[in-house]
């Protein structure tokens, strides 16, 4: 360098710090692009949908009853399934070890921590968890997460259920535990999978809890649509059945238009309600929540693929 021209010096001094700049407009390039990878712009469209409605899509599958009326409709009919396995430490415990051979087993009071992230996603057997769980990738949660440091079973459950169920999970159990900094700690994690983790395709279900649900509908899942119809026969016959009219959706009399493929739903009084079934998901759920403020004194709780929808949490 001391024994060139100082009109190159300068050329190289010139060219260096071009270089620096290059370099720091990579640097701030990458740090955009980890930014996007963290937080990627989420689609409109949901892989949960269904383009035709949810009792359209139930009642296109064969070997569908409704309960109500022993005619084809939204809800699968029950069949003889095997004892639901109960959701306990040692159930729990075994379960983890087969999902996760290869991470620490963690001590019981973990195992138990497990549980209660579990029934707070509205889960409470193991069947229901593992049936869940097939909607997700273990192998892709597991790379997304990158973990340099072992970790137990019970982390990486939790890590699964936050991929599965997102920011609900998130509100769902962040005041679960010892951990005073739970919700910051899953809100960094959840940067890694949001919109990231491939969701099989999987049913949007609702089930229906409380004091005032009838026994034959209490926890069974059922589509947005046939909901509908089993919450306005609830309120119909507590509130009286005008209180359940809705334009379009619910009527008194056999006036609804065709597409709306109404149904009706026979009160105990005798009272037909015409009950639309051709409802897209977010009309349905919009009619739910209209039903459940027409009667604030029921006890009744919508849960929607295991968490709660209705009423809104506080």
């Amino acid at each position: 360098y001391r024994h060139i021209s100082t009109h190159d010096q300068q050329t190289i001094d010139q060219l260096f710090g071009a270089a620096a700049d290059a370099r720091r407009a990579l640097d701030e390039t990458f740090t955009a692009i980890e930014r996007v990878l963290a937080n990627p712009t989420r689609l409109d469209a949901r892989e949960d949908e269904d383009p035709l409605g949810d009792d359209q899509a139930a009642q296109a599958r064969p070997g569908t009853v409704d309960a109500a009326s022993g005619d084809p409709s939204g809800a699968e009919a029950d069949g003889p399934e095997a004892p639901p396995t109960a959701l306990d430490v040692p159930s729990l415990k075994a379960f983890l070890a087969a999902r996760f051979p290869g991470d620490n087993a963690g001590s019981d009071r973990g195992i138990e921590f497990a549980c209660e992230l579990v029934r707070a996603c509205g889960l409470t057997t193991l069947t229901e968890l593992a049936q869940e769980l097939e909607a997700i990738d273990s192998a892709e949660v597991r790379d997304l997460m990158d973990t340099t440091t072992a970790v137990t079973r019970v982390r990486r459950l939790d890590d699964e259920l936050l991929a599965l169920y997102g920011e609900e999970y998130i509100g769902s159990t962040e005041s679960i535990g010892a951990v005073g900094r739970r919700g910051d700690q899953l809100r960094w994690r959840y940067d890694r999978l949001r919109d990231k983790v491939t969701l099989r395709r999987r049913p949007v279900v609702f089930q229906v809890f409380g004091a005032d649900c009838p026994e034959n509908v209490q926890a069974r899942k059922m589509p947005a649509a046939r909901v509908v119809r089993e919450l306005a026969r609830i309120v119909a016959e507590r509130e009286g059945a005008a209180s359940v009219v809705r334009d379009g959706a619910i009527s008194l009399a056999e006036d609804l238009p065709l597409s709306a493929r109404p149904r009706p739903v026979r009160l105990q009084d005798g009272t037909d309600l015409w009950v639309a079934t051709n409802l897209r998901r977010e009309a349905s759920e919009a009619i739910m929540t209209a039903l459940m403020d027409a009667a604030p004194a029921l006890d009744l709780r919508v849960m929607r693929n295991g968490l709660l929808f209705l009423p809104p949490s506080t």
